[in-house]
């Protein structure tokens, strides 16, 4: 496979680059920043694509413009066009890929780039062998697919007995048997067996419910049958109770038809006491009686309720009696003094006060500043004079100013008592001095009255004096009301007395009044009288409308006929309870609705039972699917169980082997490094992670740390060609870019030397050497062999 042409449309600095390469070793070279590593870069793009976010981003045009490109190559004897377009993302690229010998396009499949589809390698392993950068050109990322060519060459010879193909088969052979599949076949087969099982179950639940309402219908048969025959019964019973029905209401009529004559009885009777032409009372008479005995009582009502107030009232005058205000005594016994007294405090209060008012309205004198207080000089003052007086022990002159200061607190003292400096006048001043001490005298000259009273100054003598008058008062008033109280009573009395000599008067056109009980006895007995004779009138009166009702229009006798009828046909019956009419309803609607609601339960259990099918057969067929099906799986699991076996016995195998592929790389790894180095260093050792080491003539491994940086980069340059060998069908373009950047002229001229002669023999494929430095250009020139050469400007 060898690469023919590649066209940088728009990629990072790159615009418009086209370049040319032919078979064997090529060496594109110029300055720095001329883009030879994003030329690298982009065949790797190209056949790999981009990352994402700030990789994506780093490969943008300089210019502007969307990411494009074209890579011309040949592959298994066709010629090919790639082209690819980059979008936002990698699933937005548009690739085409085109075989430009068949003229036909090339599918690639989803989720591959086209190096995975071309070269049968991902973009790791192409990395880690056949595009060789800078810095020591170690192996990077991820080697398992590397280990695995190399351990099916060690294995079989053939690198494509690929050891993942076949676990991938089996794999997949055991998740068509099981896994999370869908249509996976033991959990399919599994879930039908468990399907079954619960139809299984649920018949079984089905046919012993069916027992169940099987004998729930026997039951309910045997009672609908025993309803219906206490039906028939209770129904037979019937007409008797219908007849004993019509006896009762005709009955009923011939009560009503005496209890109505009774009552006329009644009625007549007390209507002749009261109201017959020889012995009657007058028209009027027992009206106007009741009309006085309301007015008695409305009277005697009203004595009675001004009777509580009097009561009250005297109650209330008999408290203030047993608990006299404290002071109240000694007031009136120091009456006069204490008049005289409060006159003169009185007044004096009330001079100081509208002094004091005129003080108030003068306007106000500036003060001083709010710390001169004089208890604030005092203390100043004081304390100095004791400093002085200290001093003075020392030096007599101090005593001179502790004498001035004791002067200035006296100056100051006397200001204050004069209004000096206070905004009083000297006048005002001792006016207000002599009314407080008048006033002062006065408390001292009543001190034994205030003492005795129970106050402390003449101010609370006069507030307390203000309360007991205003006391006094209201005792005089509730006197006053209860006299009033007292001669309303008489006058109610007085008219109660007028209404009972009247009622008497009354009284004795009819029978003989002694007293006022007796006159009140007479009353309560007519009142009680009048009264029986209207509920009596009132008594017959519905009677009388019952019976018309009950009659509805027959005649009496003729009811009473049929009535004696109904008893002669009734016989011993008619002497049953009326009760005995009402349970014998009750249980004949009580077997009614239970003979309906047996019959319902009986048609909805025989539904149930005949909607259940519980055959037999069914029960069988079932009992035979689930055999079926428990032999498939048991079949199916035998299969996934030996899939298992076989998969994790080549797994095994895969791992010894694995471990065994060491000899194949390690003899391609020292033959090339023999040819790099001259034949200095000659065998490489290989670790299981491809680290490489030395193995010196005494057979002492020496690790890369101790050896220059050089002879490091030609031992991982030996090892990817190694690798690149073996890991393709066919020789991929080999790629370097500034691979040859720690090595010295010699190693140089080795190095491109072992390559020209590598590819011209096509044990490997193209070479794209990528360098600024003019000593790989001389060295190639040196070596006088074929090479193409190409400047990148």
């Amino acid at each position: 496979m060898k690469i023919t042409e590649i066209w940088a449309k728009c990629f990072g600095m790159l615009r418009g680059a086209k370049l040319t390469f032919r078979e064997g070793v090529n060496i594109i070279y110029g300055e720095n920043e001329t883009g030879k590593t994003s030329l690298m870069e982009f065949i790797l793009a190209m056949f790999y694509g981009i990352g994402k976010g700030e990789e994506r981003r780093r490969y943008e045009p300089w210019e502007g413009g969307r990411l494009d490109g074209v890579i011309t190559f040949e592959h298994d004897d066709k010629k090919y066009t790639l082209s690819r377009q980059f979008g936002p993302s990698k699933s937005a690229d548009k690739i085409s890929l085109w075989c430009n010998t068949t003229g036909e396009p090339i599918n690639i499949p989803a989720r591959f780039e086209p190096g995975e589809h071309v070269f049968g390698i991902n973009r790791e392993t192409f990395i880690n062998s056949v595009f060789i950068g800078q810095a020591g050109i170690p192996i990077r990322g991820d080697n398992n697919e590397i280990l695995a060519k190399l351990t099916n060459l060690a294995a079989s010879g053939d690198e494509t007995a690929s050891r993942t193909e076949i676990a991938e088969r089996l794999n997949e052979a055991s998740a068509i048997l099981r896994s999370r599949r869908a249509n996976a076949i033991l959990p399919a087969l599994e879930k039908q067996r468990l399907e079954l099982i619960e139809q299984r179950q649920t018949l079984v639940t089905r046919s012993a419910e069916a027992d169940t309402l099987r004998e729930e219908v026997t039951k309910l048969t045997h009672r609908c049958q025993r309803l219906t025959s206490e039906l028939a019964d209770l129904e037979a019973r019937d007409n008797v109770i219908e007849q004993l029905r019509k006896l009762r209401e005709l009955e009923e009529i011939i009560r009503r038809k005496k209890s109505m004559e009774e009552a006329k009885s009644k009625y007549d009777a007390l209507h002749g006491v009261l109201y017959a032409q020889d012995n009657g009372f007058k028209q009027g008479f027992l009206q106007t009686v009741r009309e006085r005995m309301e007015q008695y009582n409305t009277q005697k009502g009203f004595i009675s309720a001004k009777q509580e107030q009097y009561d009250d009232c005297c109650r209330r005058i008999e408290e203030f009696d047993r608990s006299p205000l404290s002071g109240m005594r000694t007031i009136k016994k120091y009456n006069a003094d204490i008049q005289e007294s409060l006159e003169q405090y009185r007044l004096m209060r009330d001079e100081r006060f509208e002094l004091e008012r005129e003080l108030e309205e003068r306007p106000a004198v500036r003060k001083g500043p709010a710390w001169l207080t004089p208890q604030n000089v005092y203390i100043v003052c004081g304390a100095l004079v004791i400093l002085f007086v200290m001093l003075g022990f020392i030096n007599p002159l101090f005593y001179v100013f502790a004498g001035l200061s004791a002067l200035v607190a006296g100056a100051y003292f006397v200001a204050q008592r004069t209004g000096i400096g206070s905004g009083l006048l000297p006048s005002d001043n001792i006016q207000l001095a002599n009314l407080d001490e008048d006033i002062h005298d006065l408390n001292r000259q009543m001190r034994p009255v205030l003492d005795e009273v129970g106050v402390r100054d003449m101010e609370e003598l006069d507030r307390l004096v203000h309360y007991m008058n205003g006391v006094s008062r209201q005792l005089h008033d509730m006197e006053t009301e209860r006299d009033t109280m007292r001669e309303e009573m008489g006058t109610l009395r007085q008219q109660l007395e007028e209404v009972m000599e009247s009622i008497r008067t009354m009284l004795g056109d009819y029978t003989e009044v002694e007293n006022d009980e007796k006159a009140l006895y007479v009353i309560s007995r007519l009142d009680k009288m009048q009264c029986d004779h209207a509920a009596y009138e009132e008594r017959f009166r519905s009677e009388q409308e019952g019976f018309d009702i009950a009659l509805a229009g027959r005649e009496y006798e003729e009811i009473e006929i049929e009535a004696e009828l109904l008893r002669d046909q009734l016989g011993d019956n008619v002497n049953m309870a009326d009760g005995d009419f009402s349970s014998f309803d009750q249980a004949l609607i009580k077997c009614r609705d239970e003979l309906t609601a047996a019959r319902e339960a009986l048609a909805g259990r025989q539904a149930e039972l005949s909607m259940m099918n519980t055959e037999p057969s069914e029960m069988s067929k079932l009992e035979e699917e689930i055999k079926l099906l428990s032999g498939r799986i048991d079949r199916y699991e035998f299969e996934y169980a030996a899939l298992q076996e076989a998969s994790d016995a080549l797994s095994d195998a895969f791992e010894s082997m694995q471990k065994d592929f060491g000899p194949m790389i390690n003899f391609r790894a020292s033959k090339i490094l023999a040819e790099l180095t001259g034949g200095r260093y000659s065998s490489v050792v290989v670790s299981e992670s491809l680290t490489p080491a030395i193995k010196e003539p005494g057979g002492t491994i020496q690790s890369c740390i101790s050896l220059s940086s050089g002879t490091v980069d030609q031992i991982y340059l030996a090892l990817r060609l190694a690798i690149a060998g073996i890991l393709s069908e066919e020789n991929l373009p080999l790629m370097l870019d500034e691979a040859f950047a720690q090595f010295d002229d010699r190693r140089t001229a080795e190095a491109l030397s072992y390559l020209i002669t590598e590819s011209e023999a096509e044990r490997i494929g193209q070479v794209l050497v990528f360098t600024c430095h003019e000593r790989v250009l001389k060295a190639a020139h040196d070596s006088g062999k074929k090479c193409s050469f190409i400047q990148v400007k």
